[in-house]
């Protein structure tokens, strides 16, 4: 805020570094909305969690600096097969408007299931809910924390693919992916009756995509070492070109 205790705080540092954590653009507040943040006397970036976001638009759009600084998944995780879980269908507590019409599909579908908000809990909780769960949705971005680490405890997890987050070597990578959440409202009944009766497929399908996203992990530690150590040298990957009608560059 304008004229807040850290404002004032800001004025009186030597140096100050700014940087906001894009997570997600369609989220992000309008580059009038950060005026006052434009104004102060310091270092402004942003650093963007998905690979689809790290483009010169959103250097411009934002008129500050951009770095692609992936989330980094370095949790110790327990693996669980379908006899081991429990009757749960998790899903994220992304505010979504399509969710509560395919939460109530799956109360009246599968009776025998729980449906568990992964809401305000800690993550340790979060990490044992995910490995006990058979199922989890991702109303959010879904390439993120909610479809992933799942995956690592061998639950199967749905999602609607998004252009915006998804790489494009991983658009088709498992079907569990929808193209919309109308898709998801008319499929996602049938695949769980499918493995439900077939626990052996769960279980394969579960490792496949394991292994599938596992190879991912070394390459996305490094990656995300590099770029925290580029943050600190002041080292983007775009810069915004000059906007006329703002004061940054």
């Amino acid at each position: 805020k304008q004229k807040s205790r850290e404002v004032r705080w800001i004025y009186s540092a030597r140096q100050v570094h700014i940087n906001i954590c894009n997570q997600n653009p369609q989220l992000m507040p309008t580059p009038h909305q950060l005026d006052h943040l434009y104004r102060l006397p310091c270092t402004h970036t942003q650093t963007v969690a998905h690979e689809a976001s790290a483009t010169q638009e959103y250097a411009d759009r934002w008129q500050i600096p951009l770095l692609h600084l992936g989330a980094y998944y370095g949790s110790t995780y327990t693996y669980r097969t379908h006899a081991e879980k429990q009757n749960i269908i998790a899903y994220s507590p992304d505010t979504n408007p399509h969710a509560p019409a395919i939460l109530a599909m799956l109360h009246r579908r599968f009776k025998g299931f729980r449906l568990y908000s992964l809401a305000g809990i800690p993550y340790t909780t979060y990490l044992e809910a995910i490995s006990r769960s058979k199922y989890v949705i991702s109303f959010g971005e879904g390439w993120d924390g909610y479809f992933w680490e799942p995956f690592f405890c061998g639950t199967v997890t749905c999602c609607v693919r998004s252009p915006q987050f998804f790489p494009e070597e991983y658009n088709n990578f498992s079907e569990r992916i929808y193209t919309s959440y109308d898709s998801m409202l008319n499929n996602l009944a049938s695949l769980i009756e499918k493995f439900e009766s077939n626990p052996f497929e769960y279980d394969a399908h579960a490792l496949e995509c394991y292994n599938i996203l596992y190879e991912r992990i070394e390459s996305i530690k490094s990656h995300f070492h590099n770029s925290a150590y580029r943050l600190y040298r002041n080292e983007f990957d775009f810069y915004p070109v000059v906007n006329k009608n703002t004061n940054q560059q």
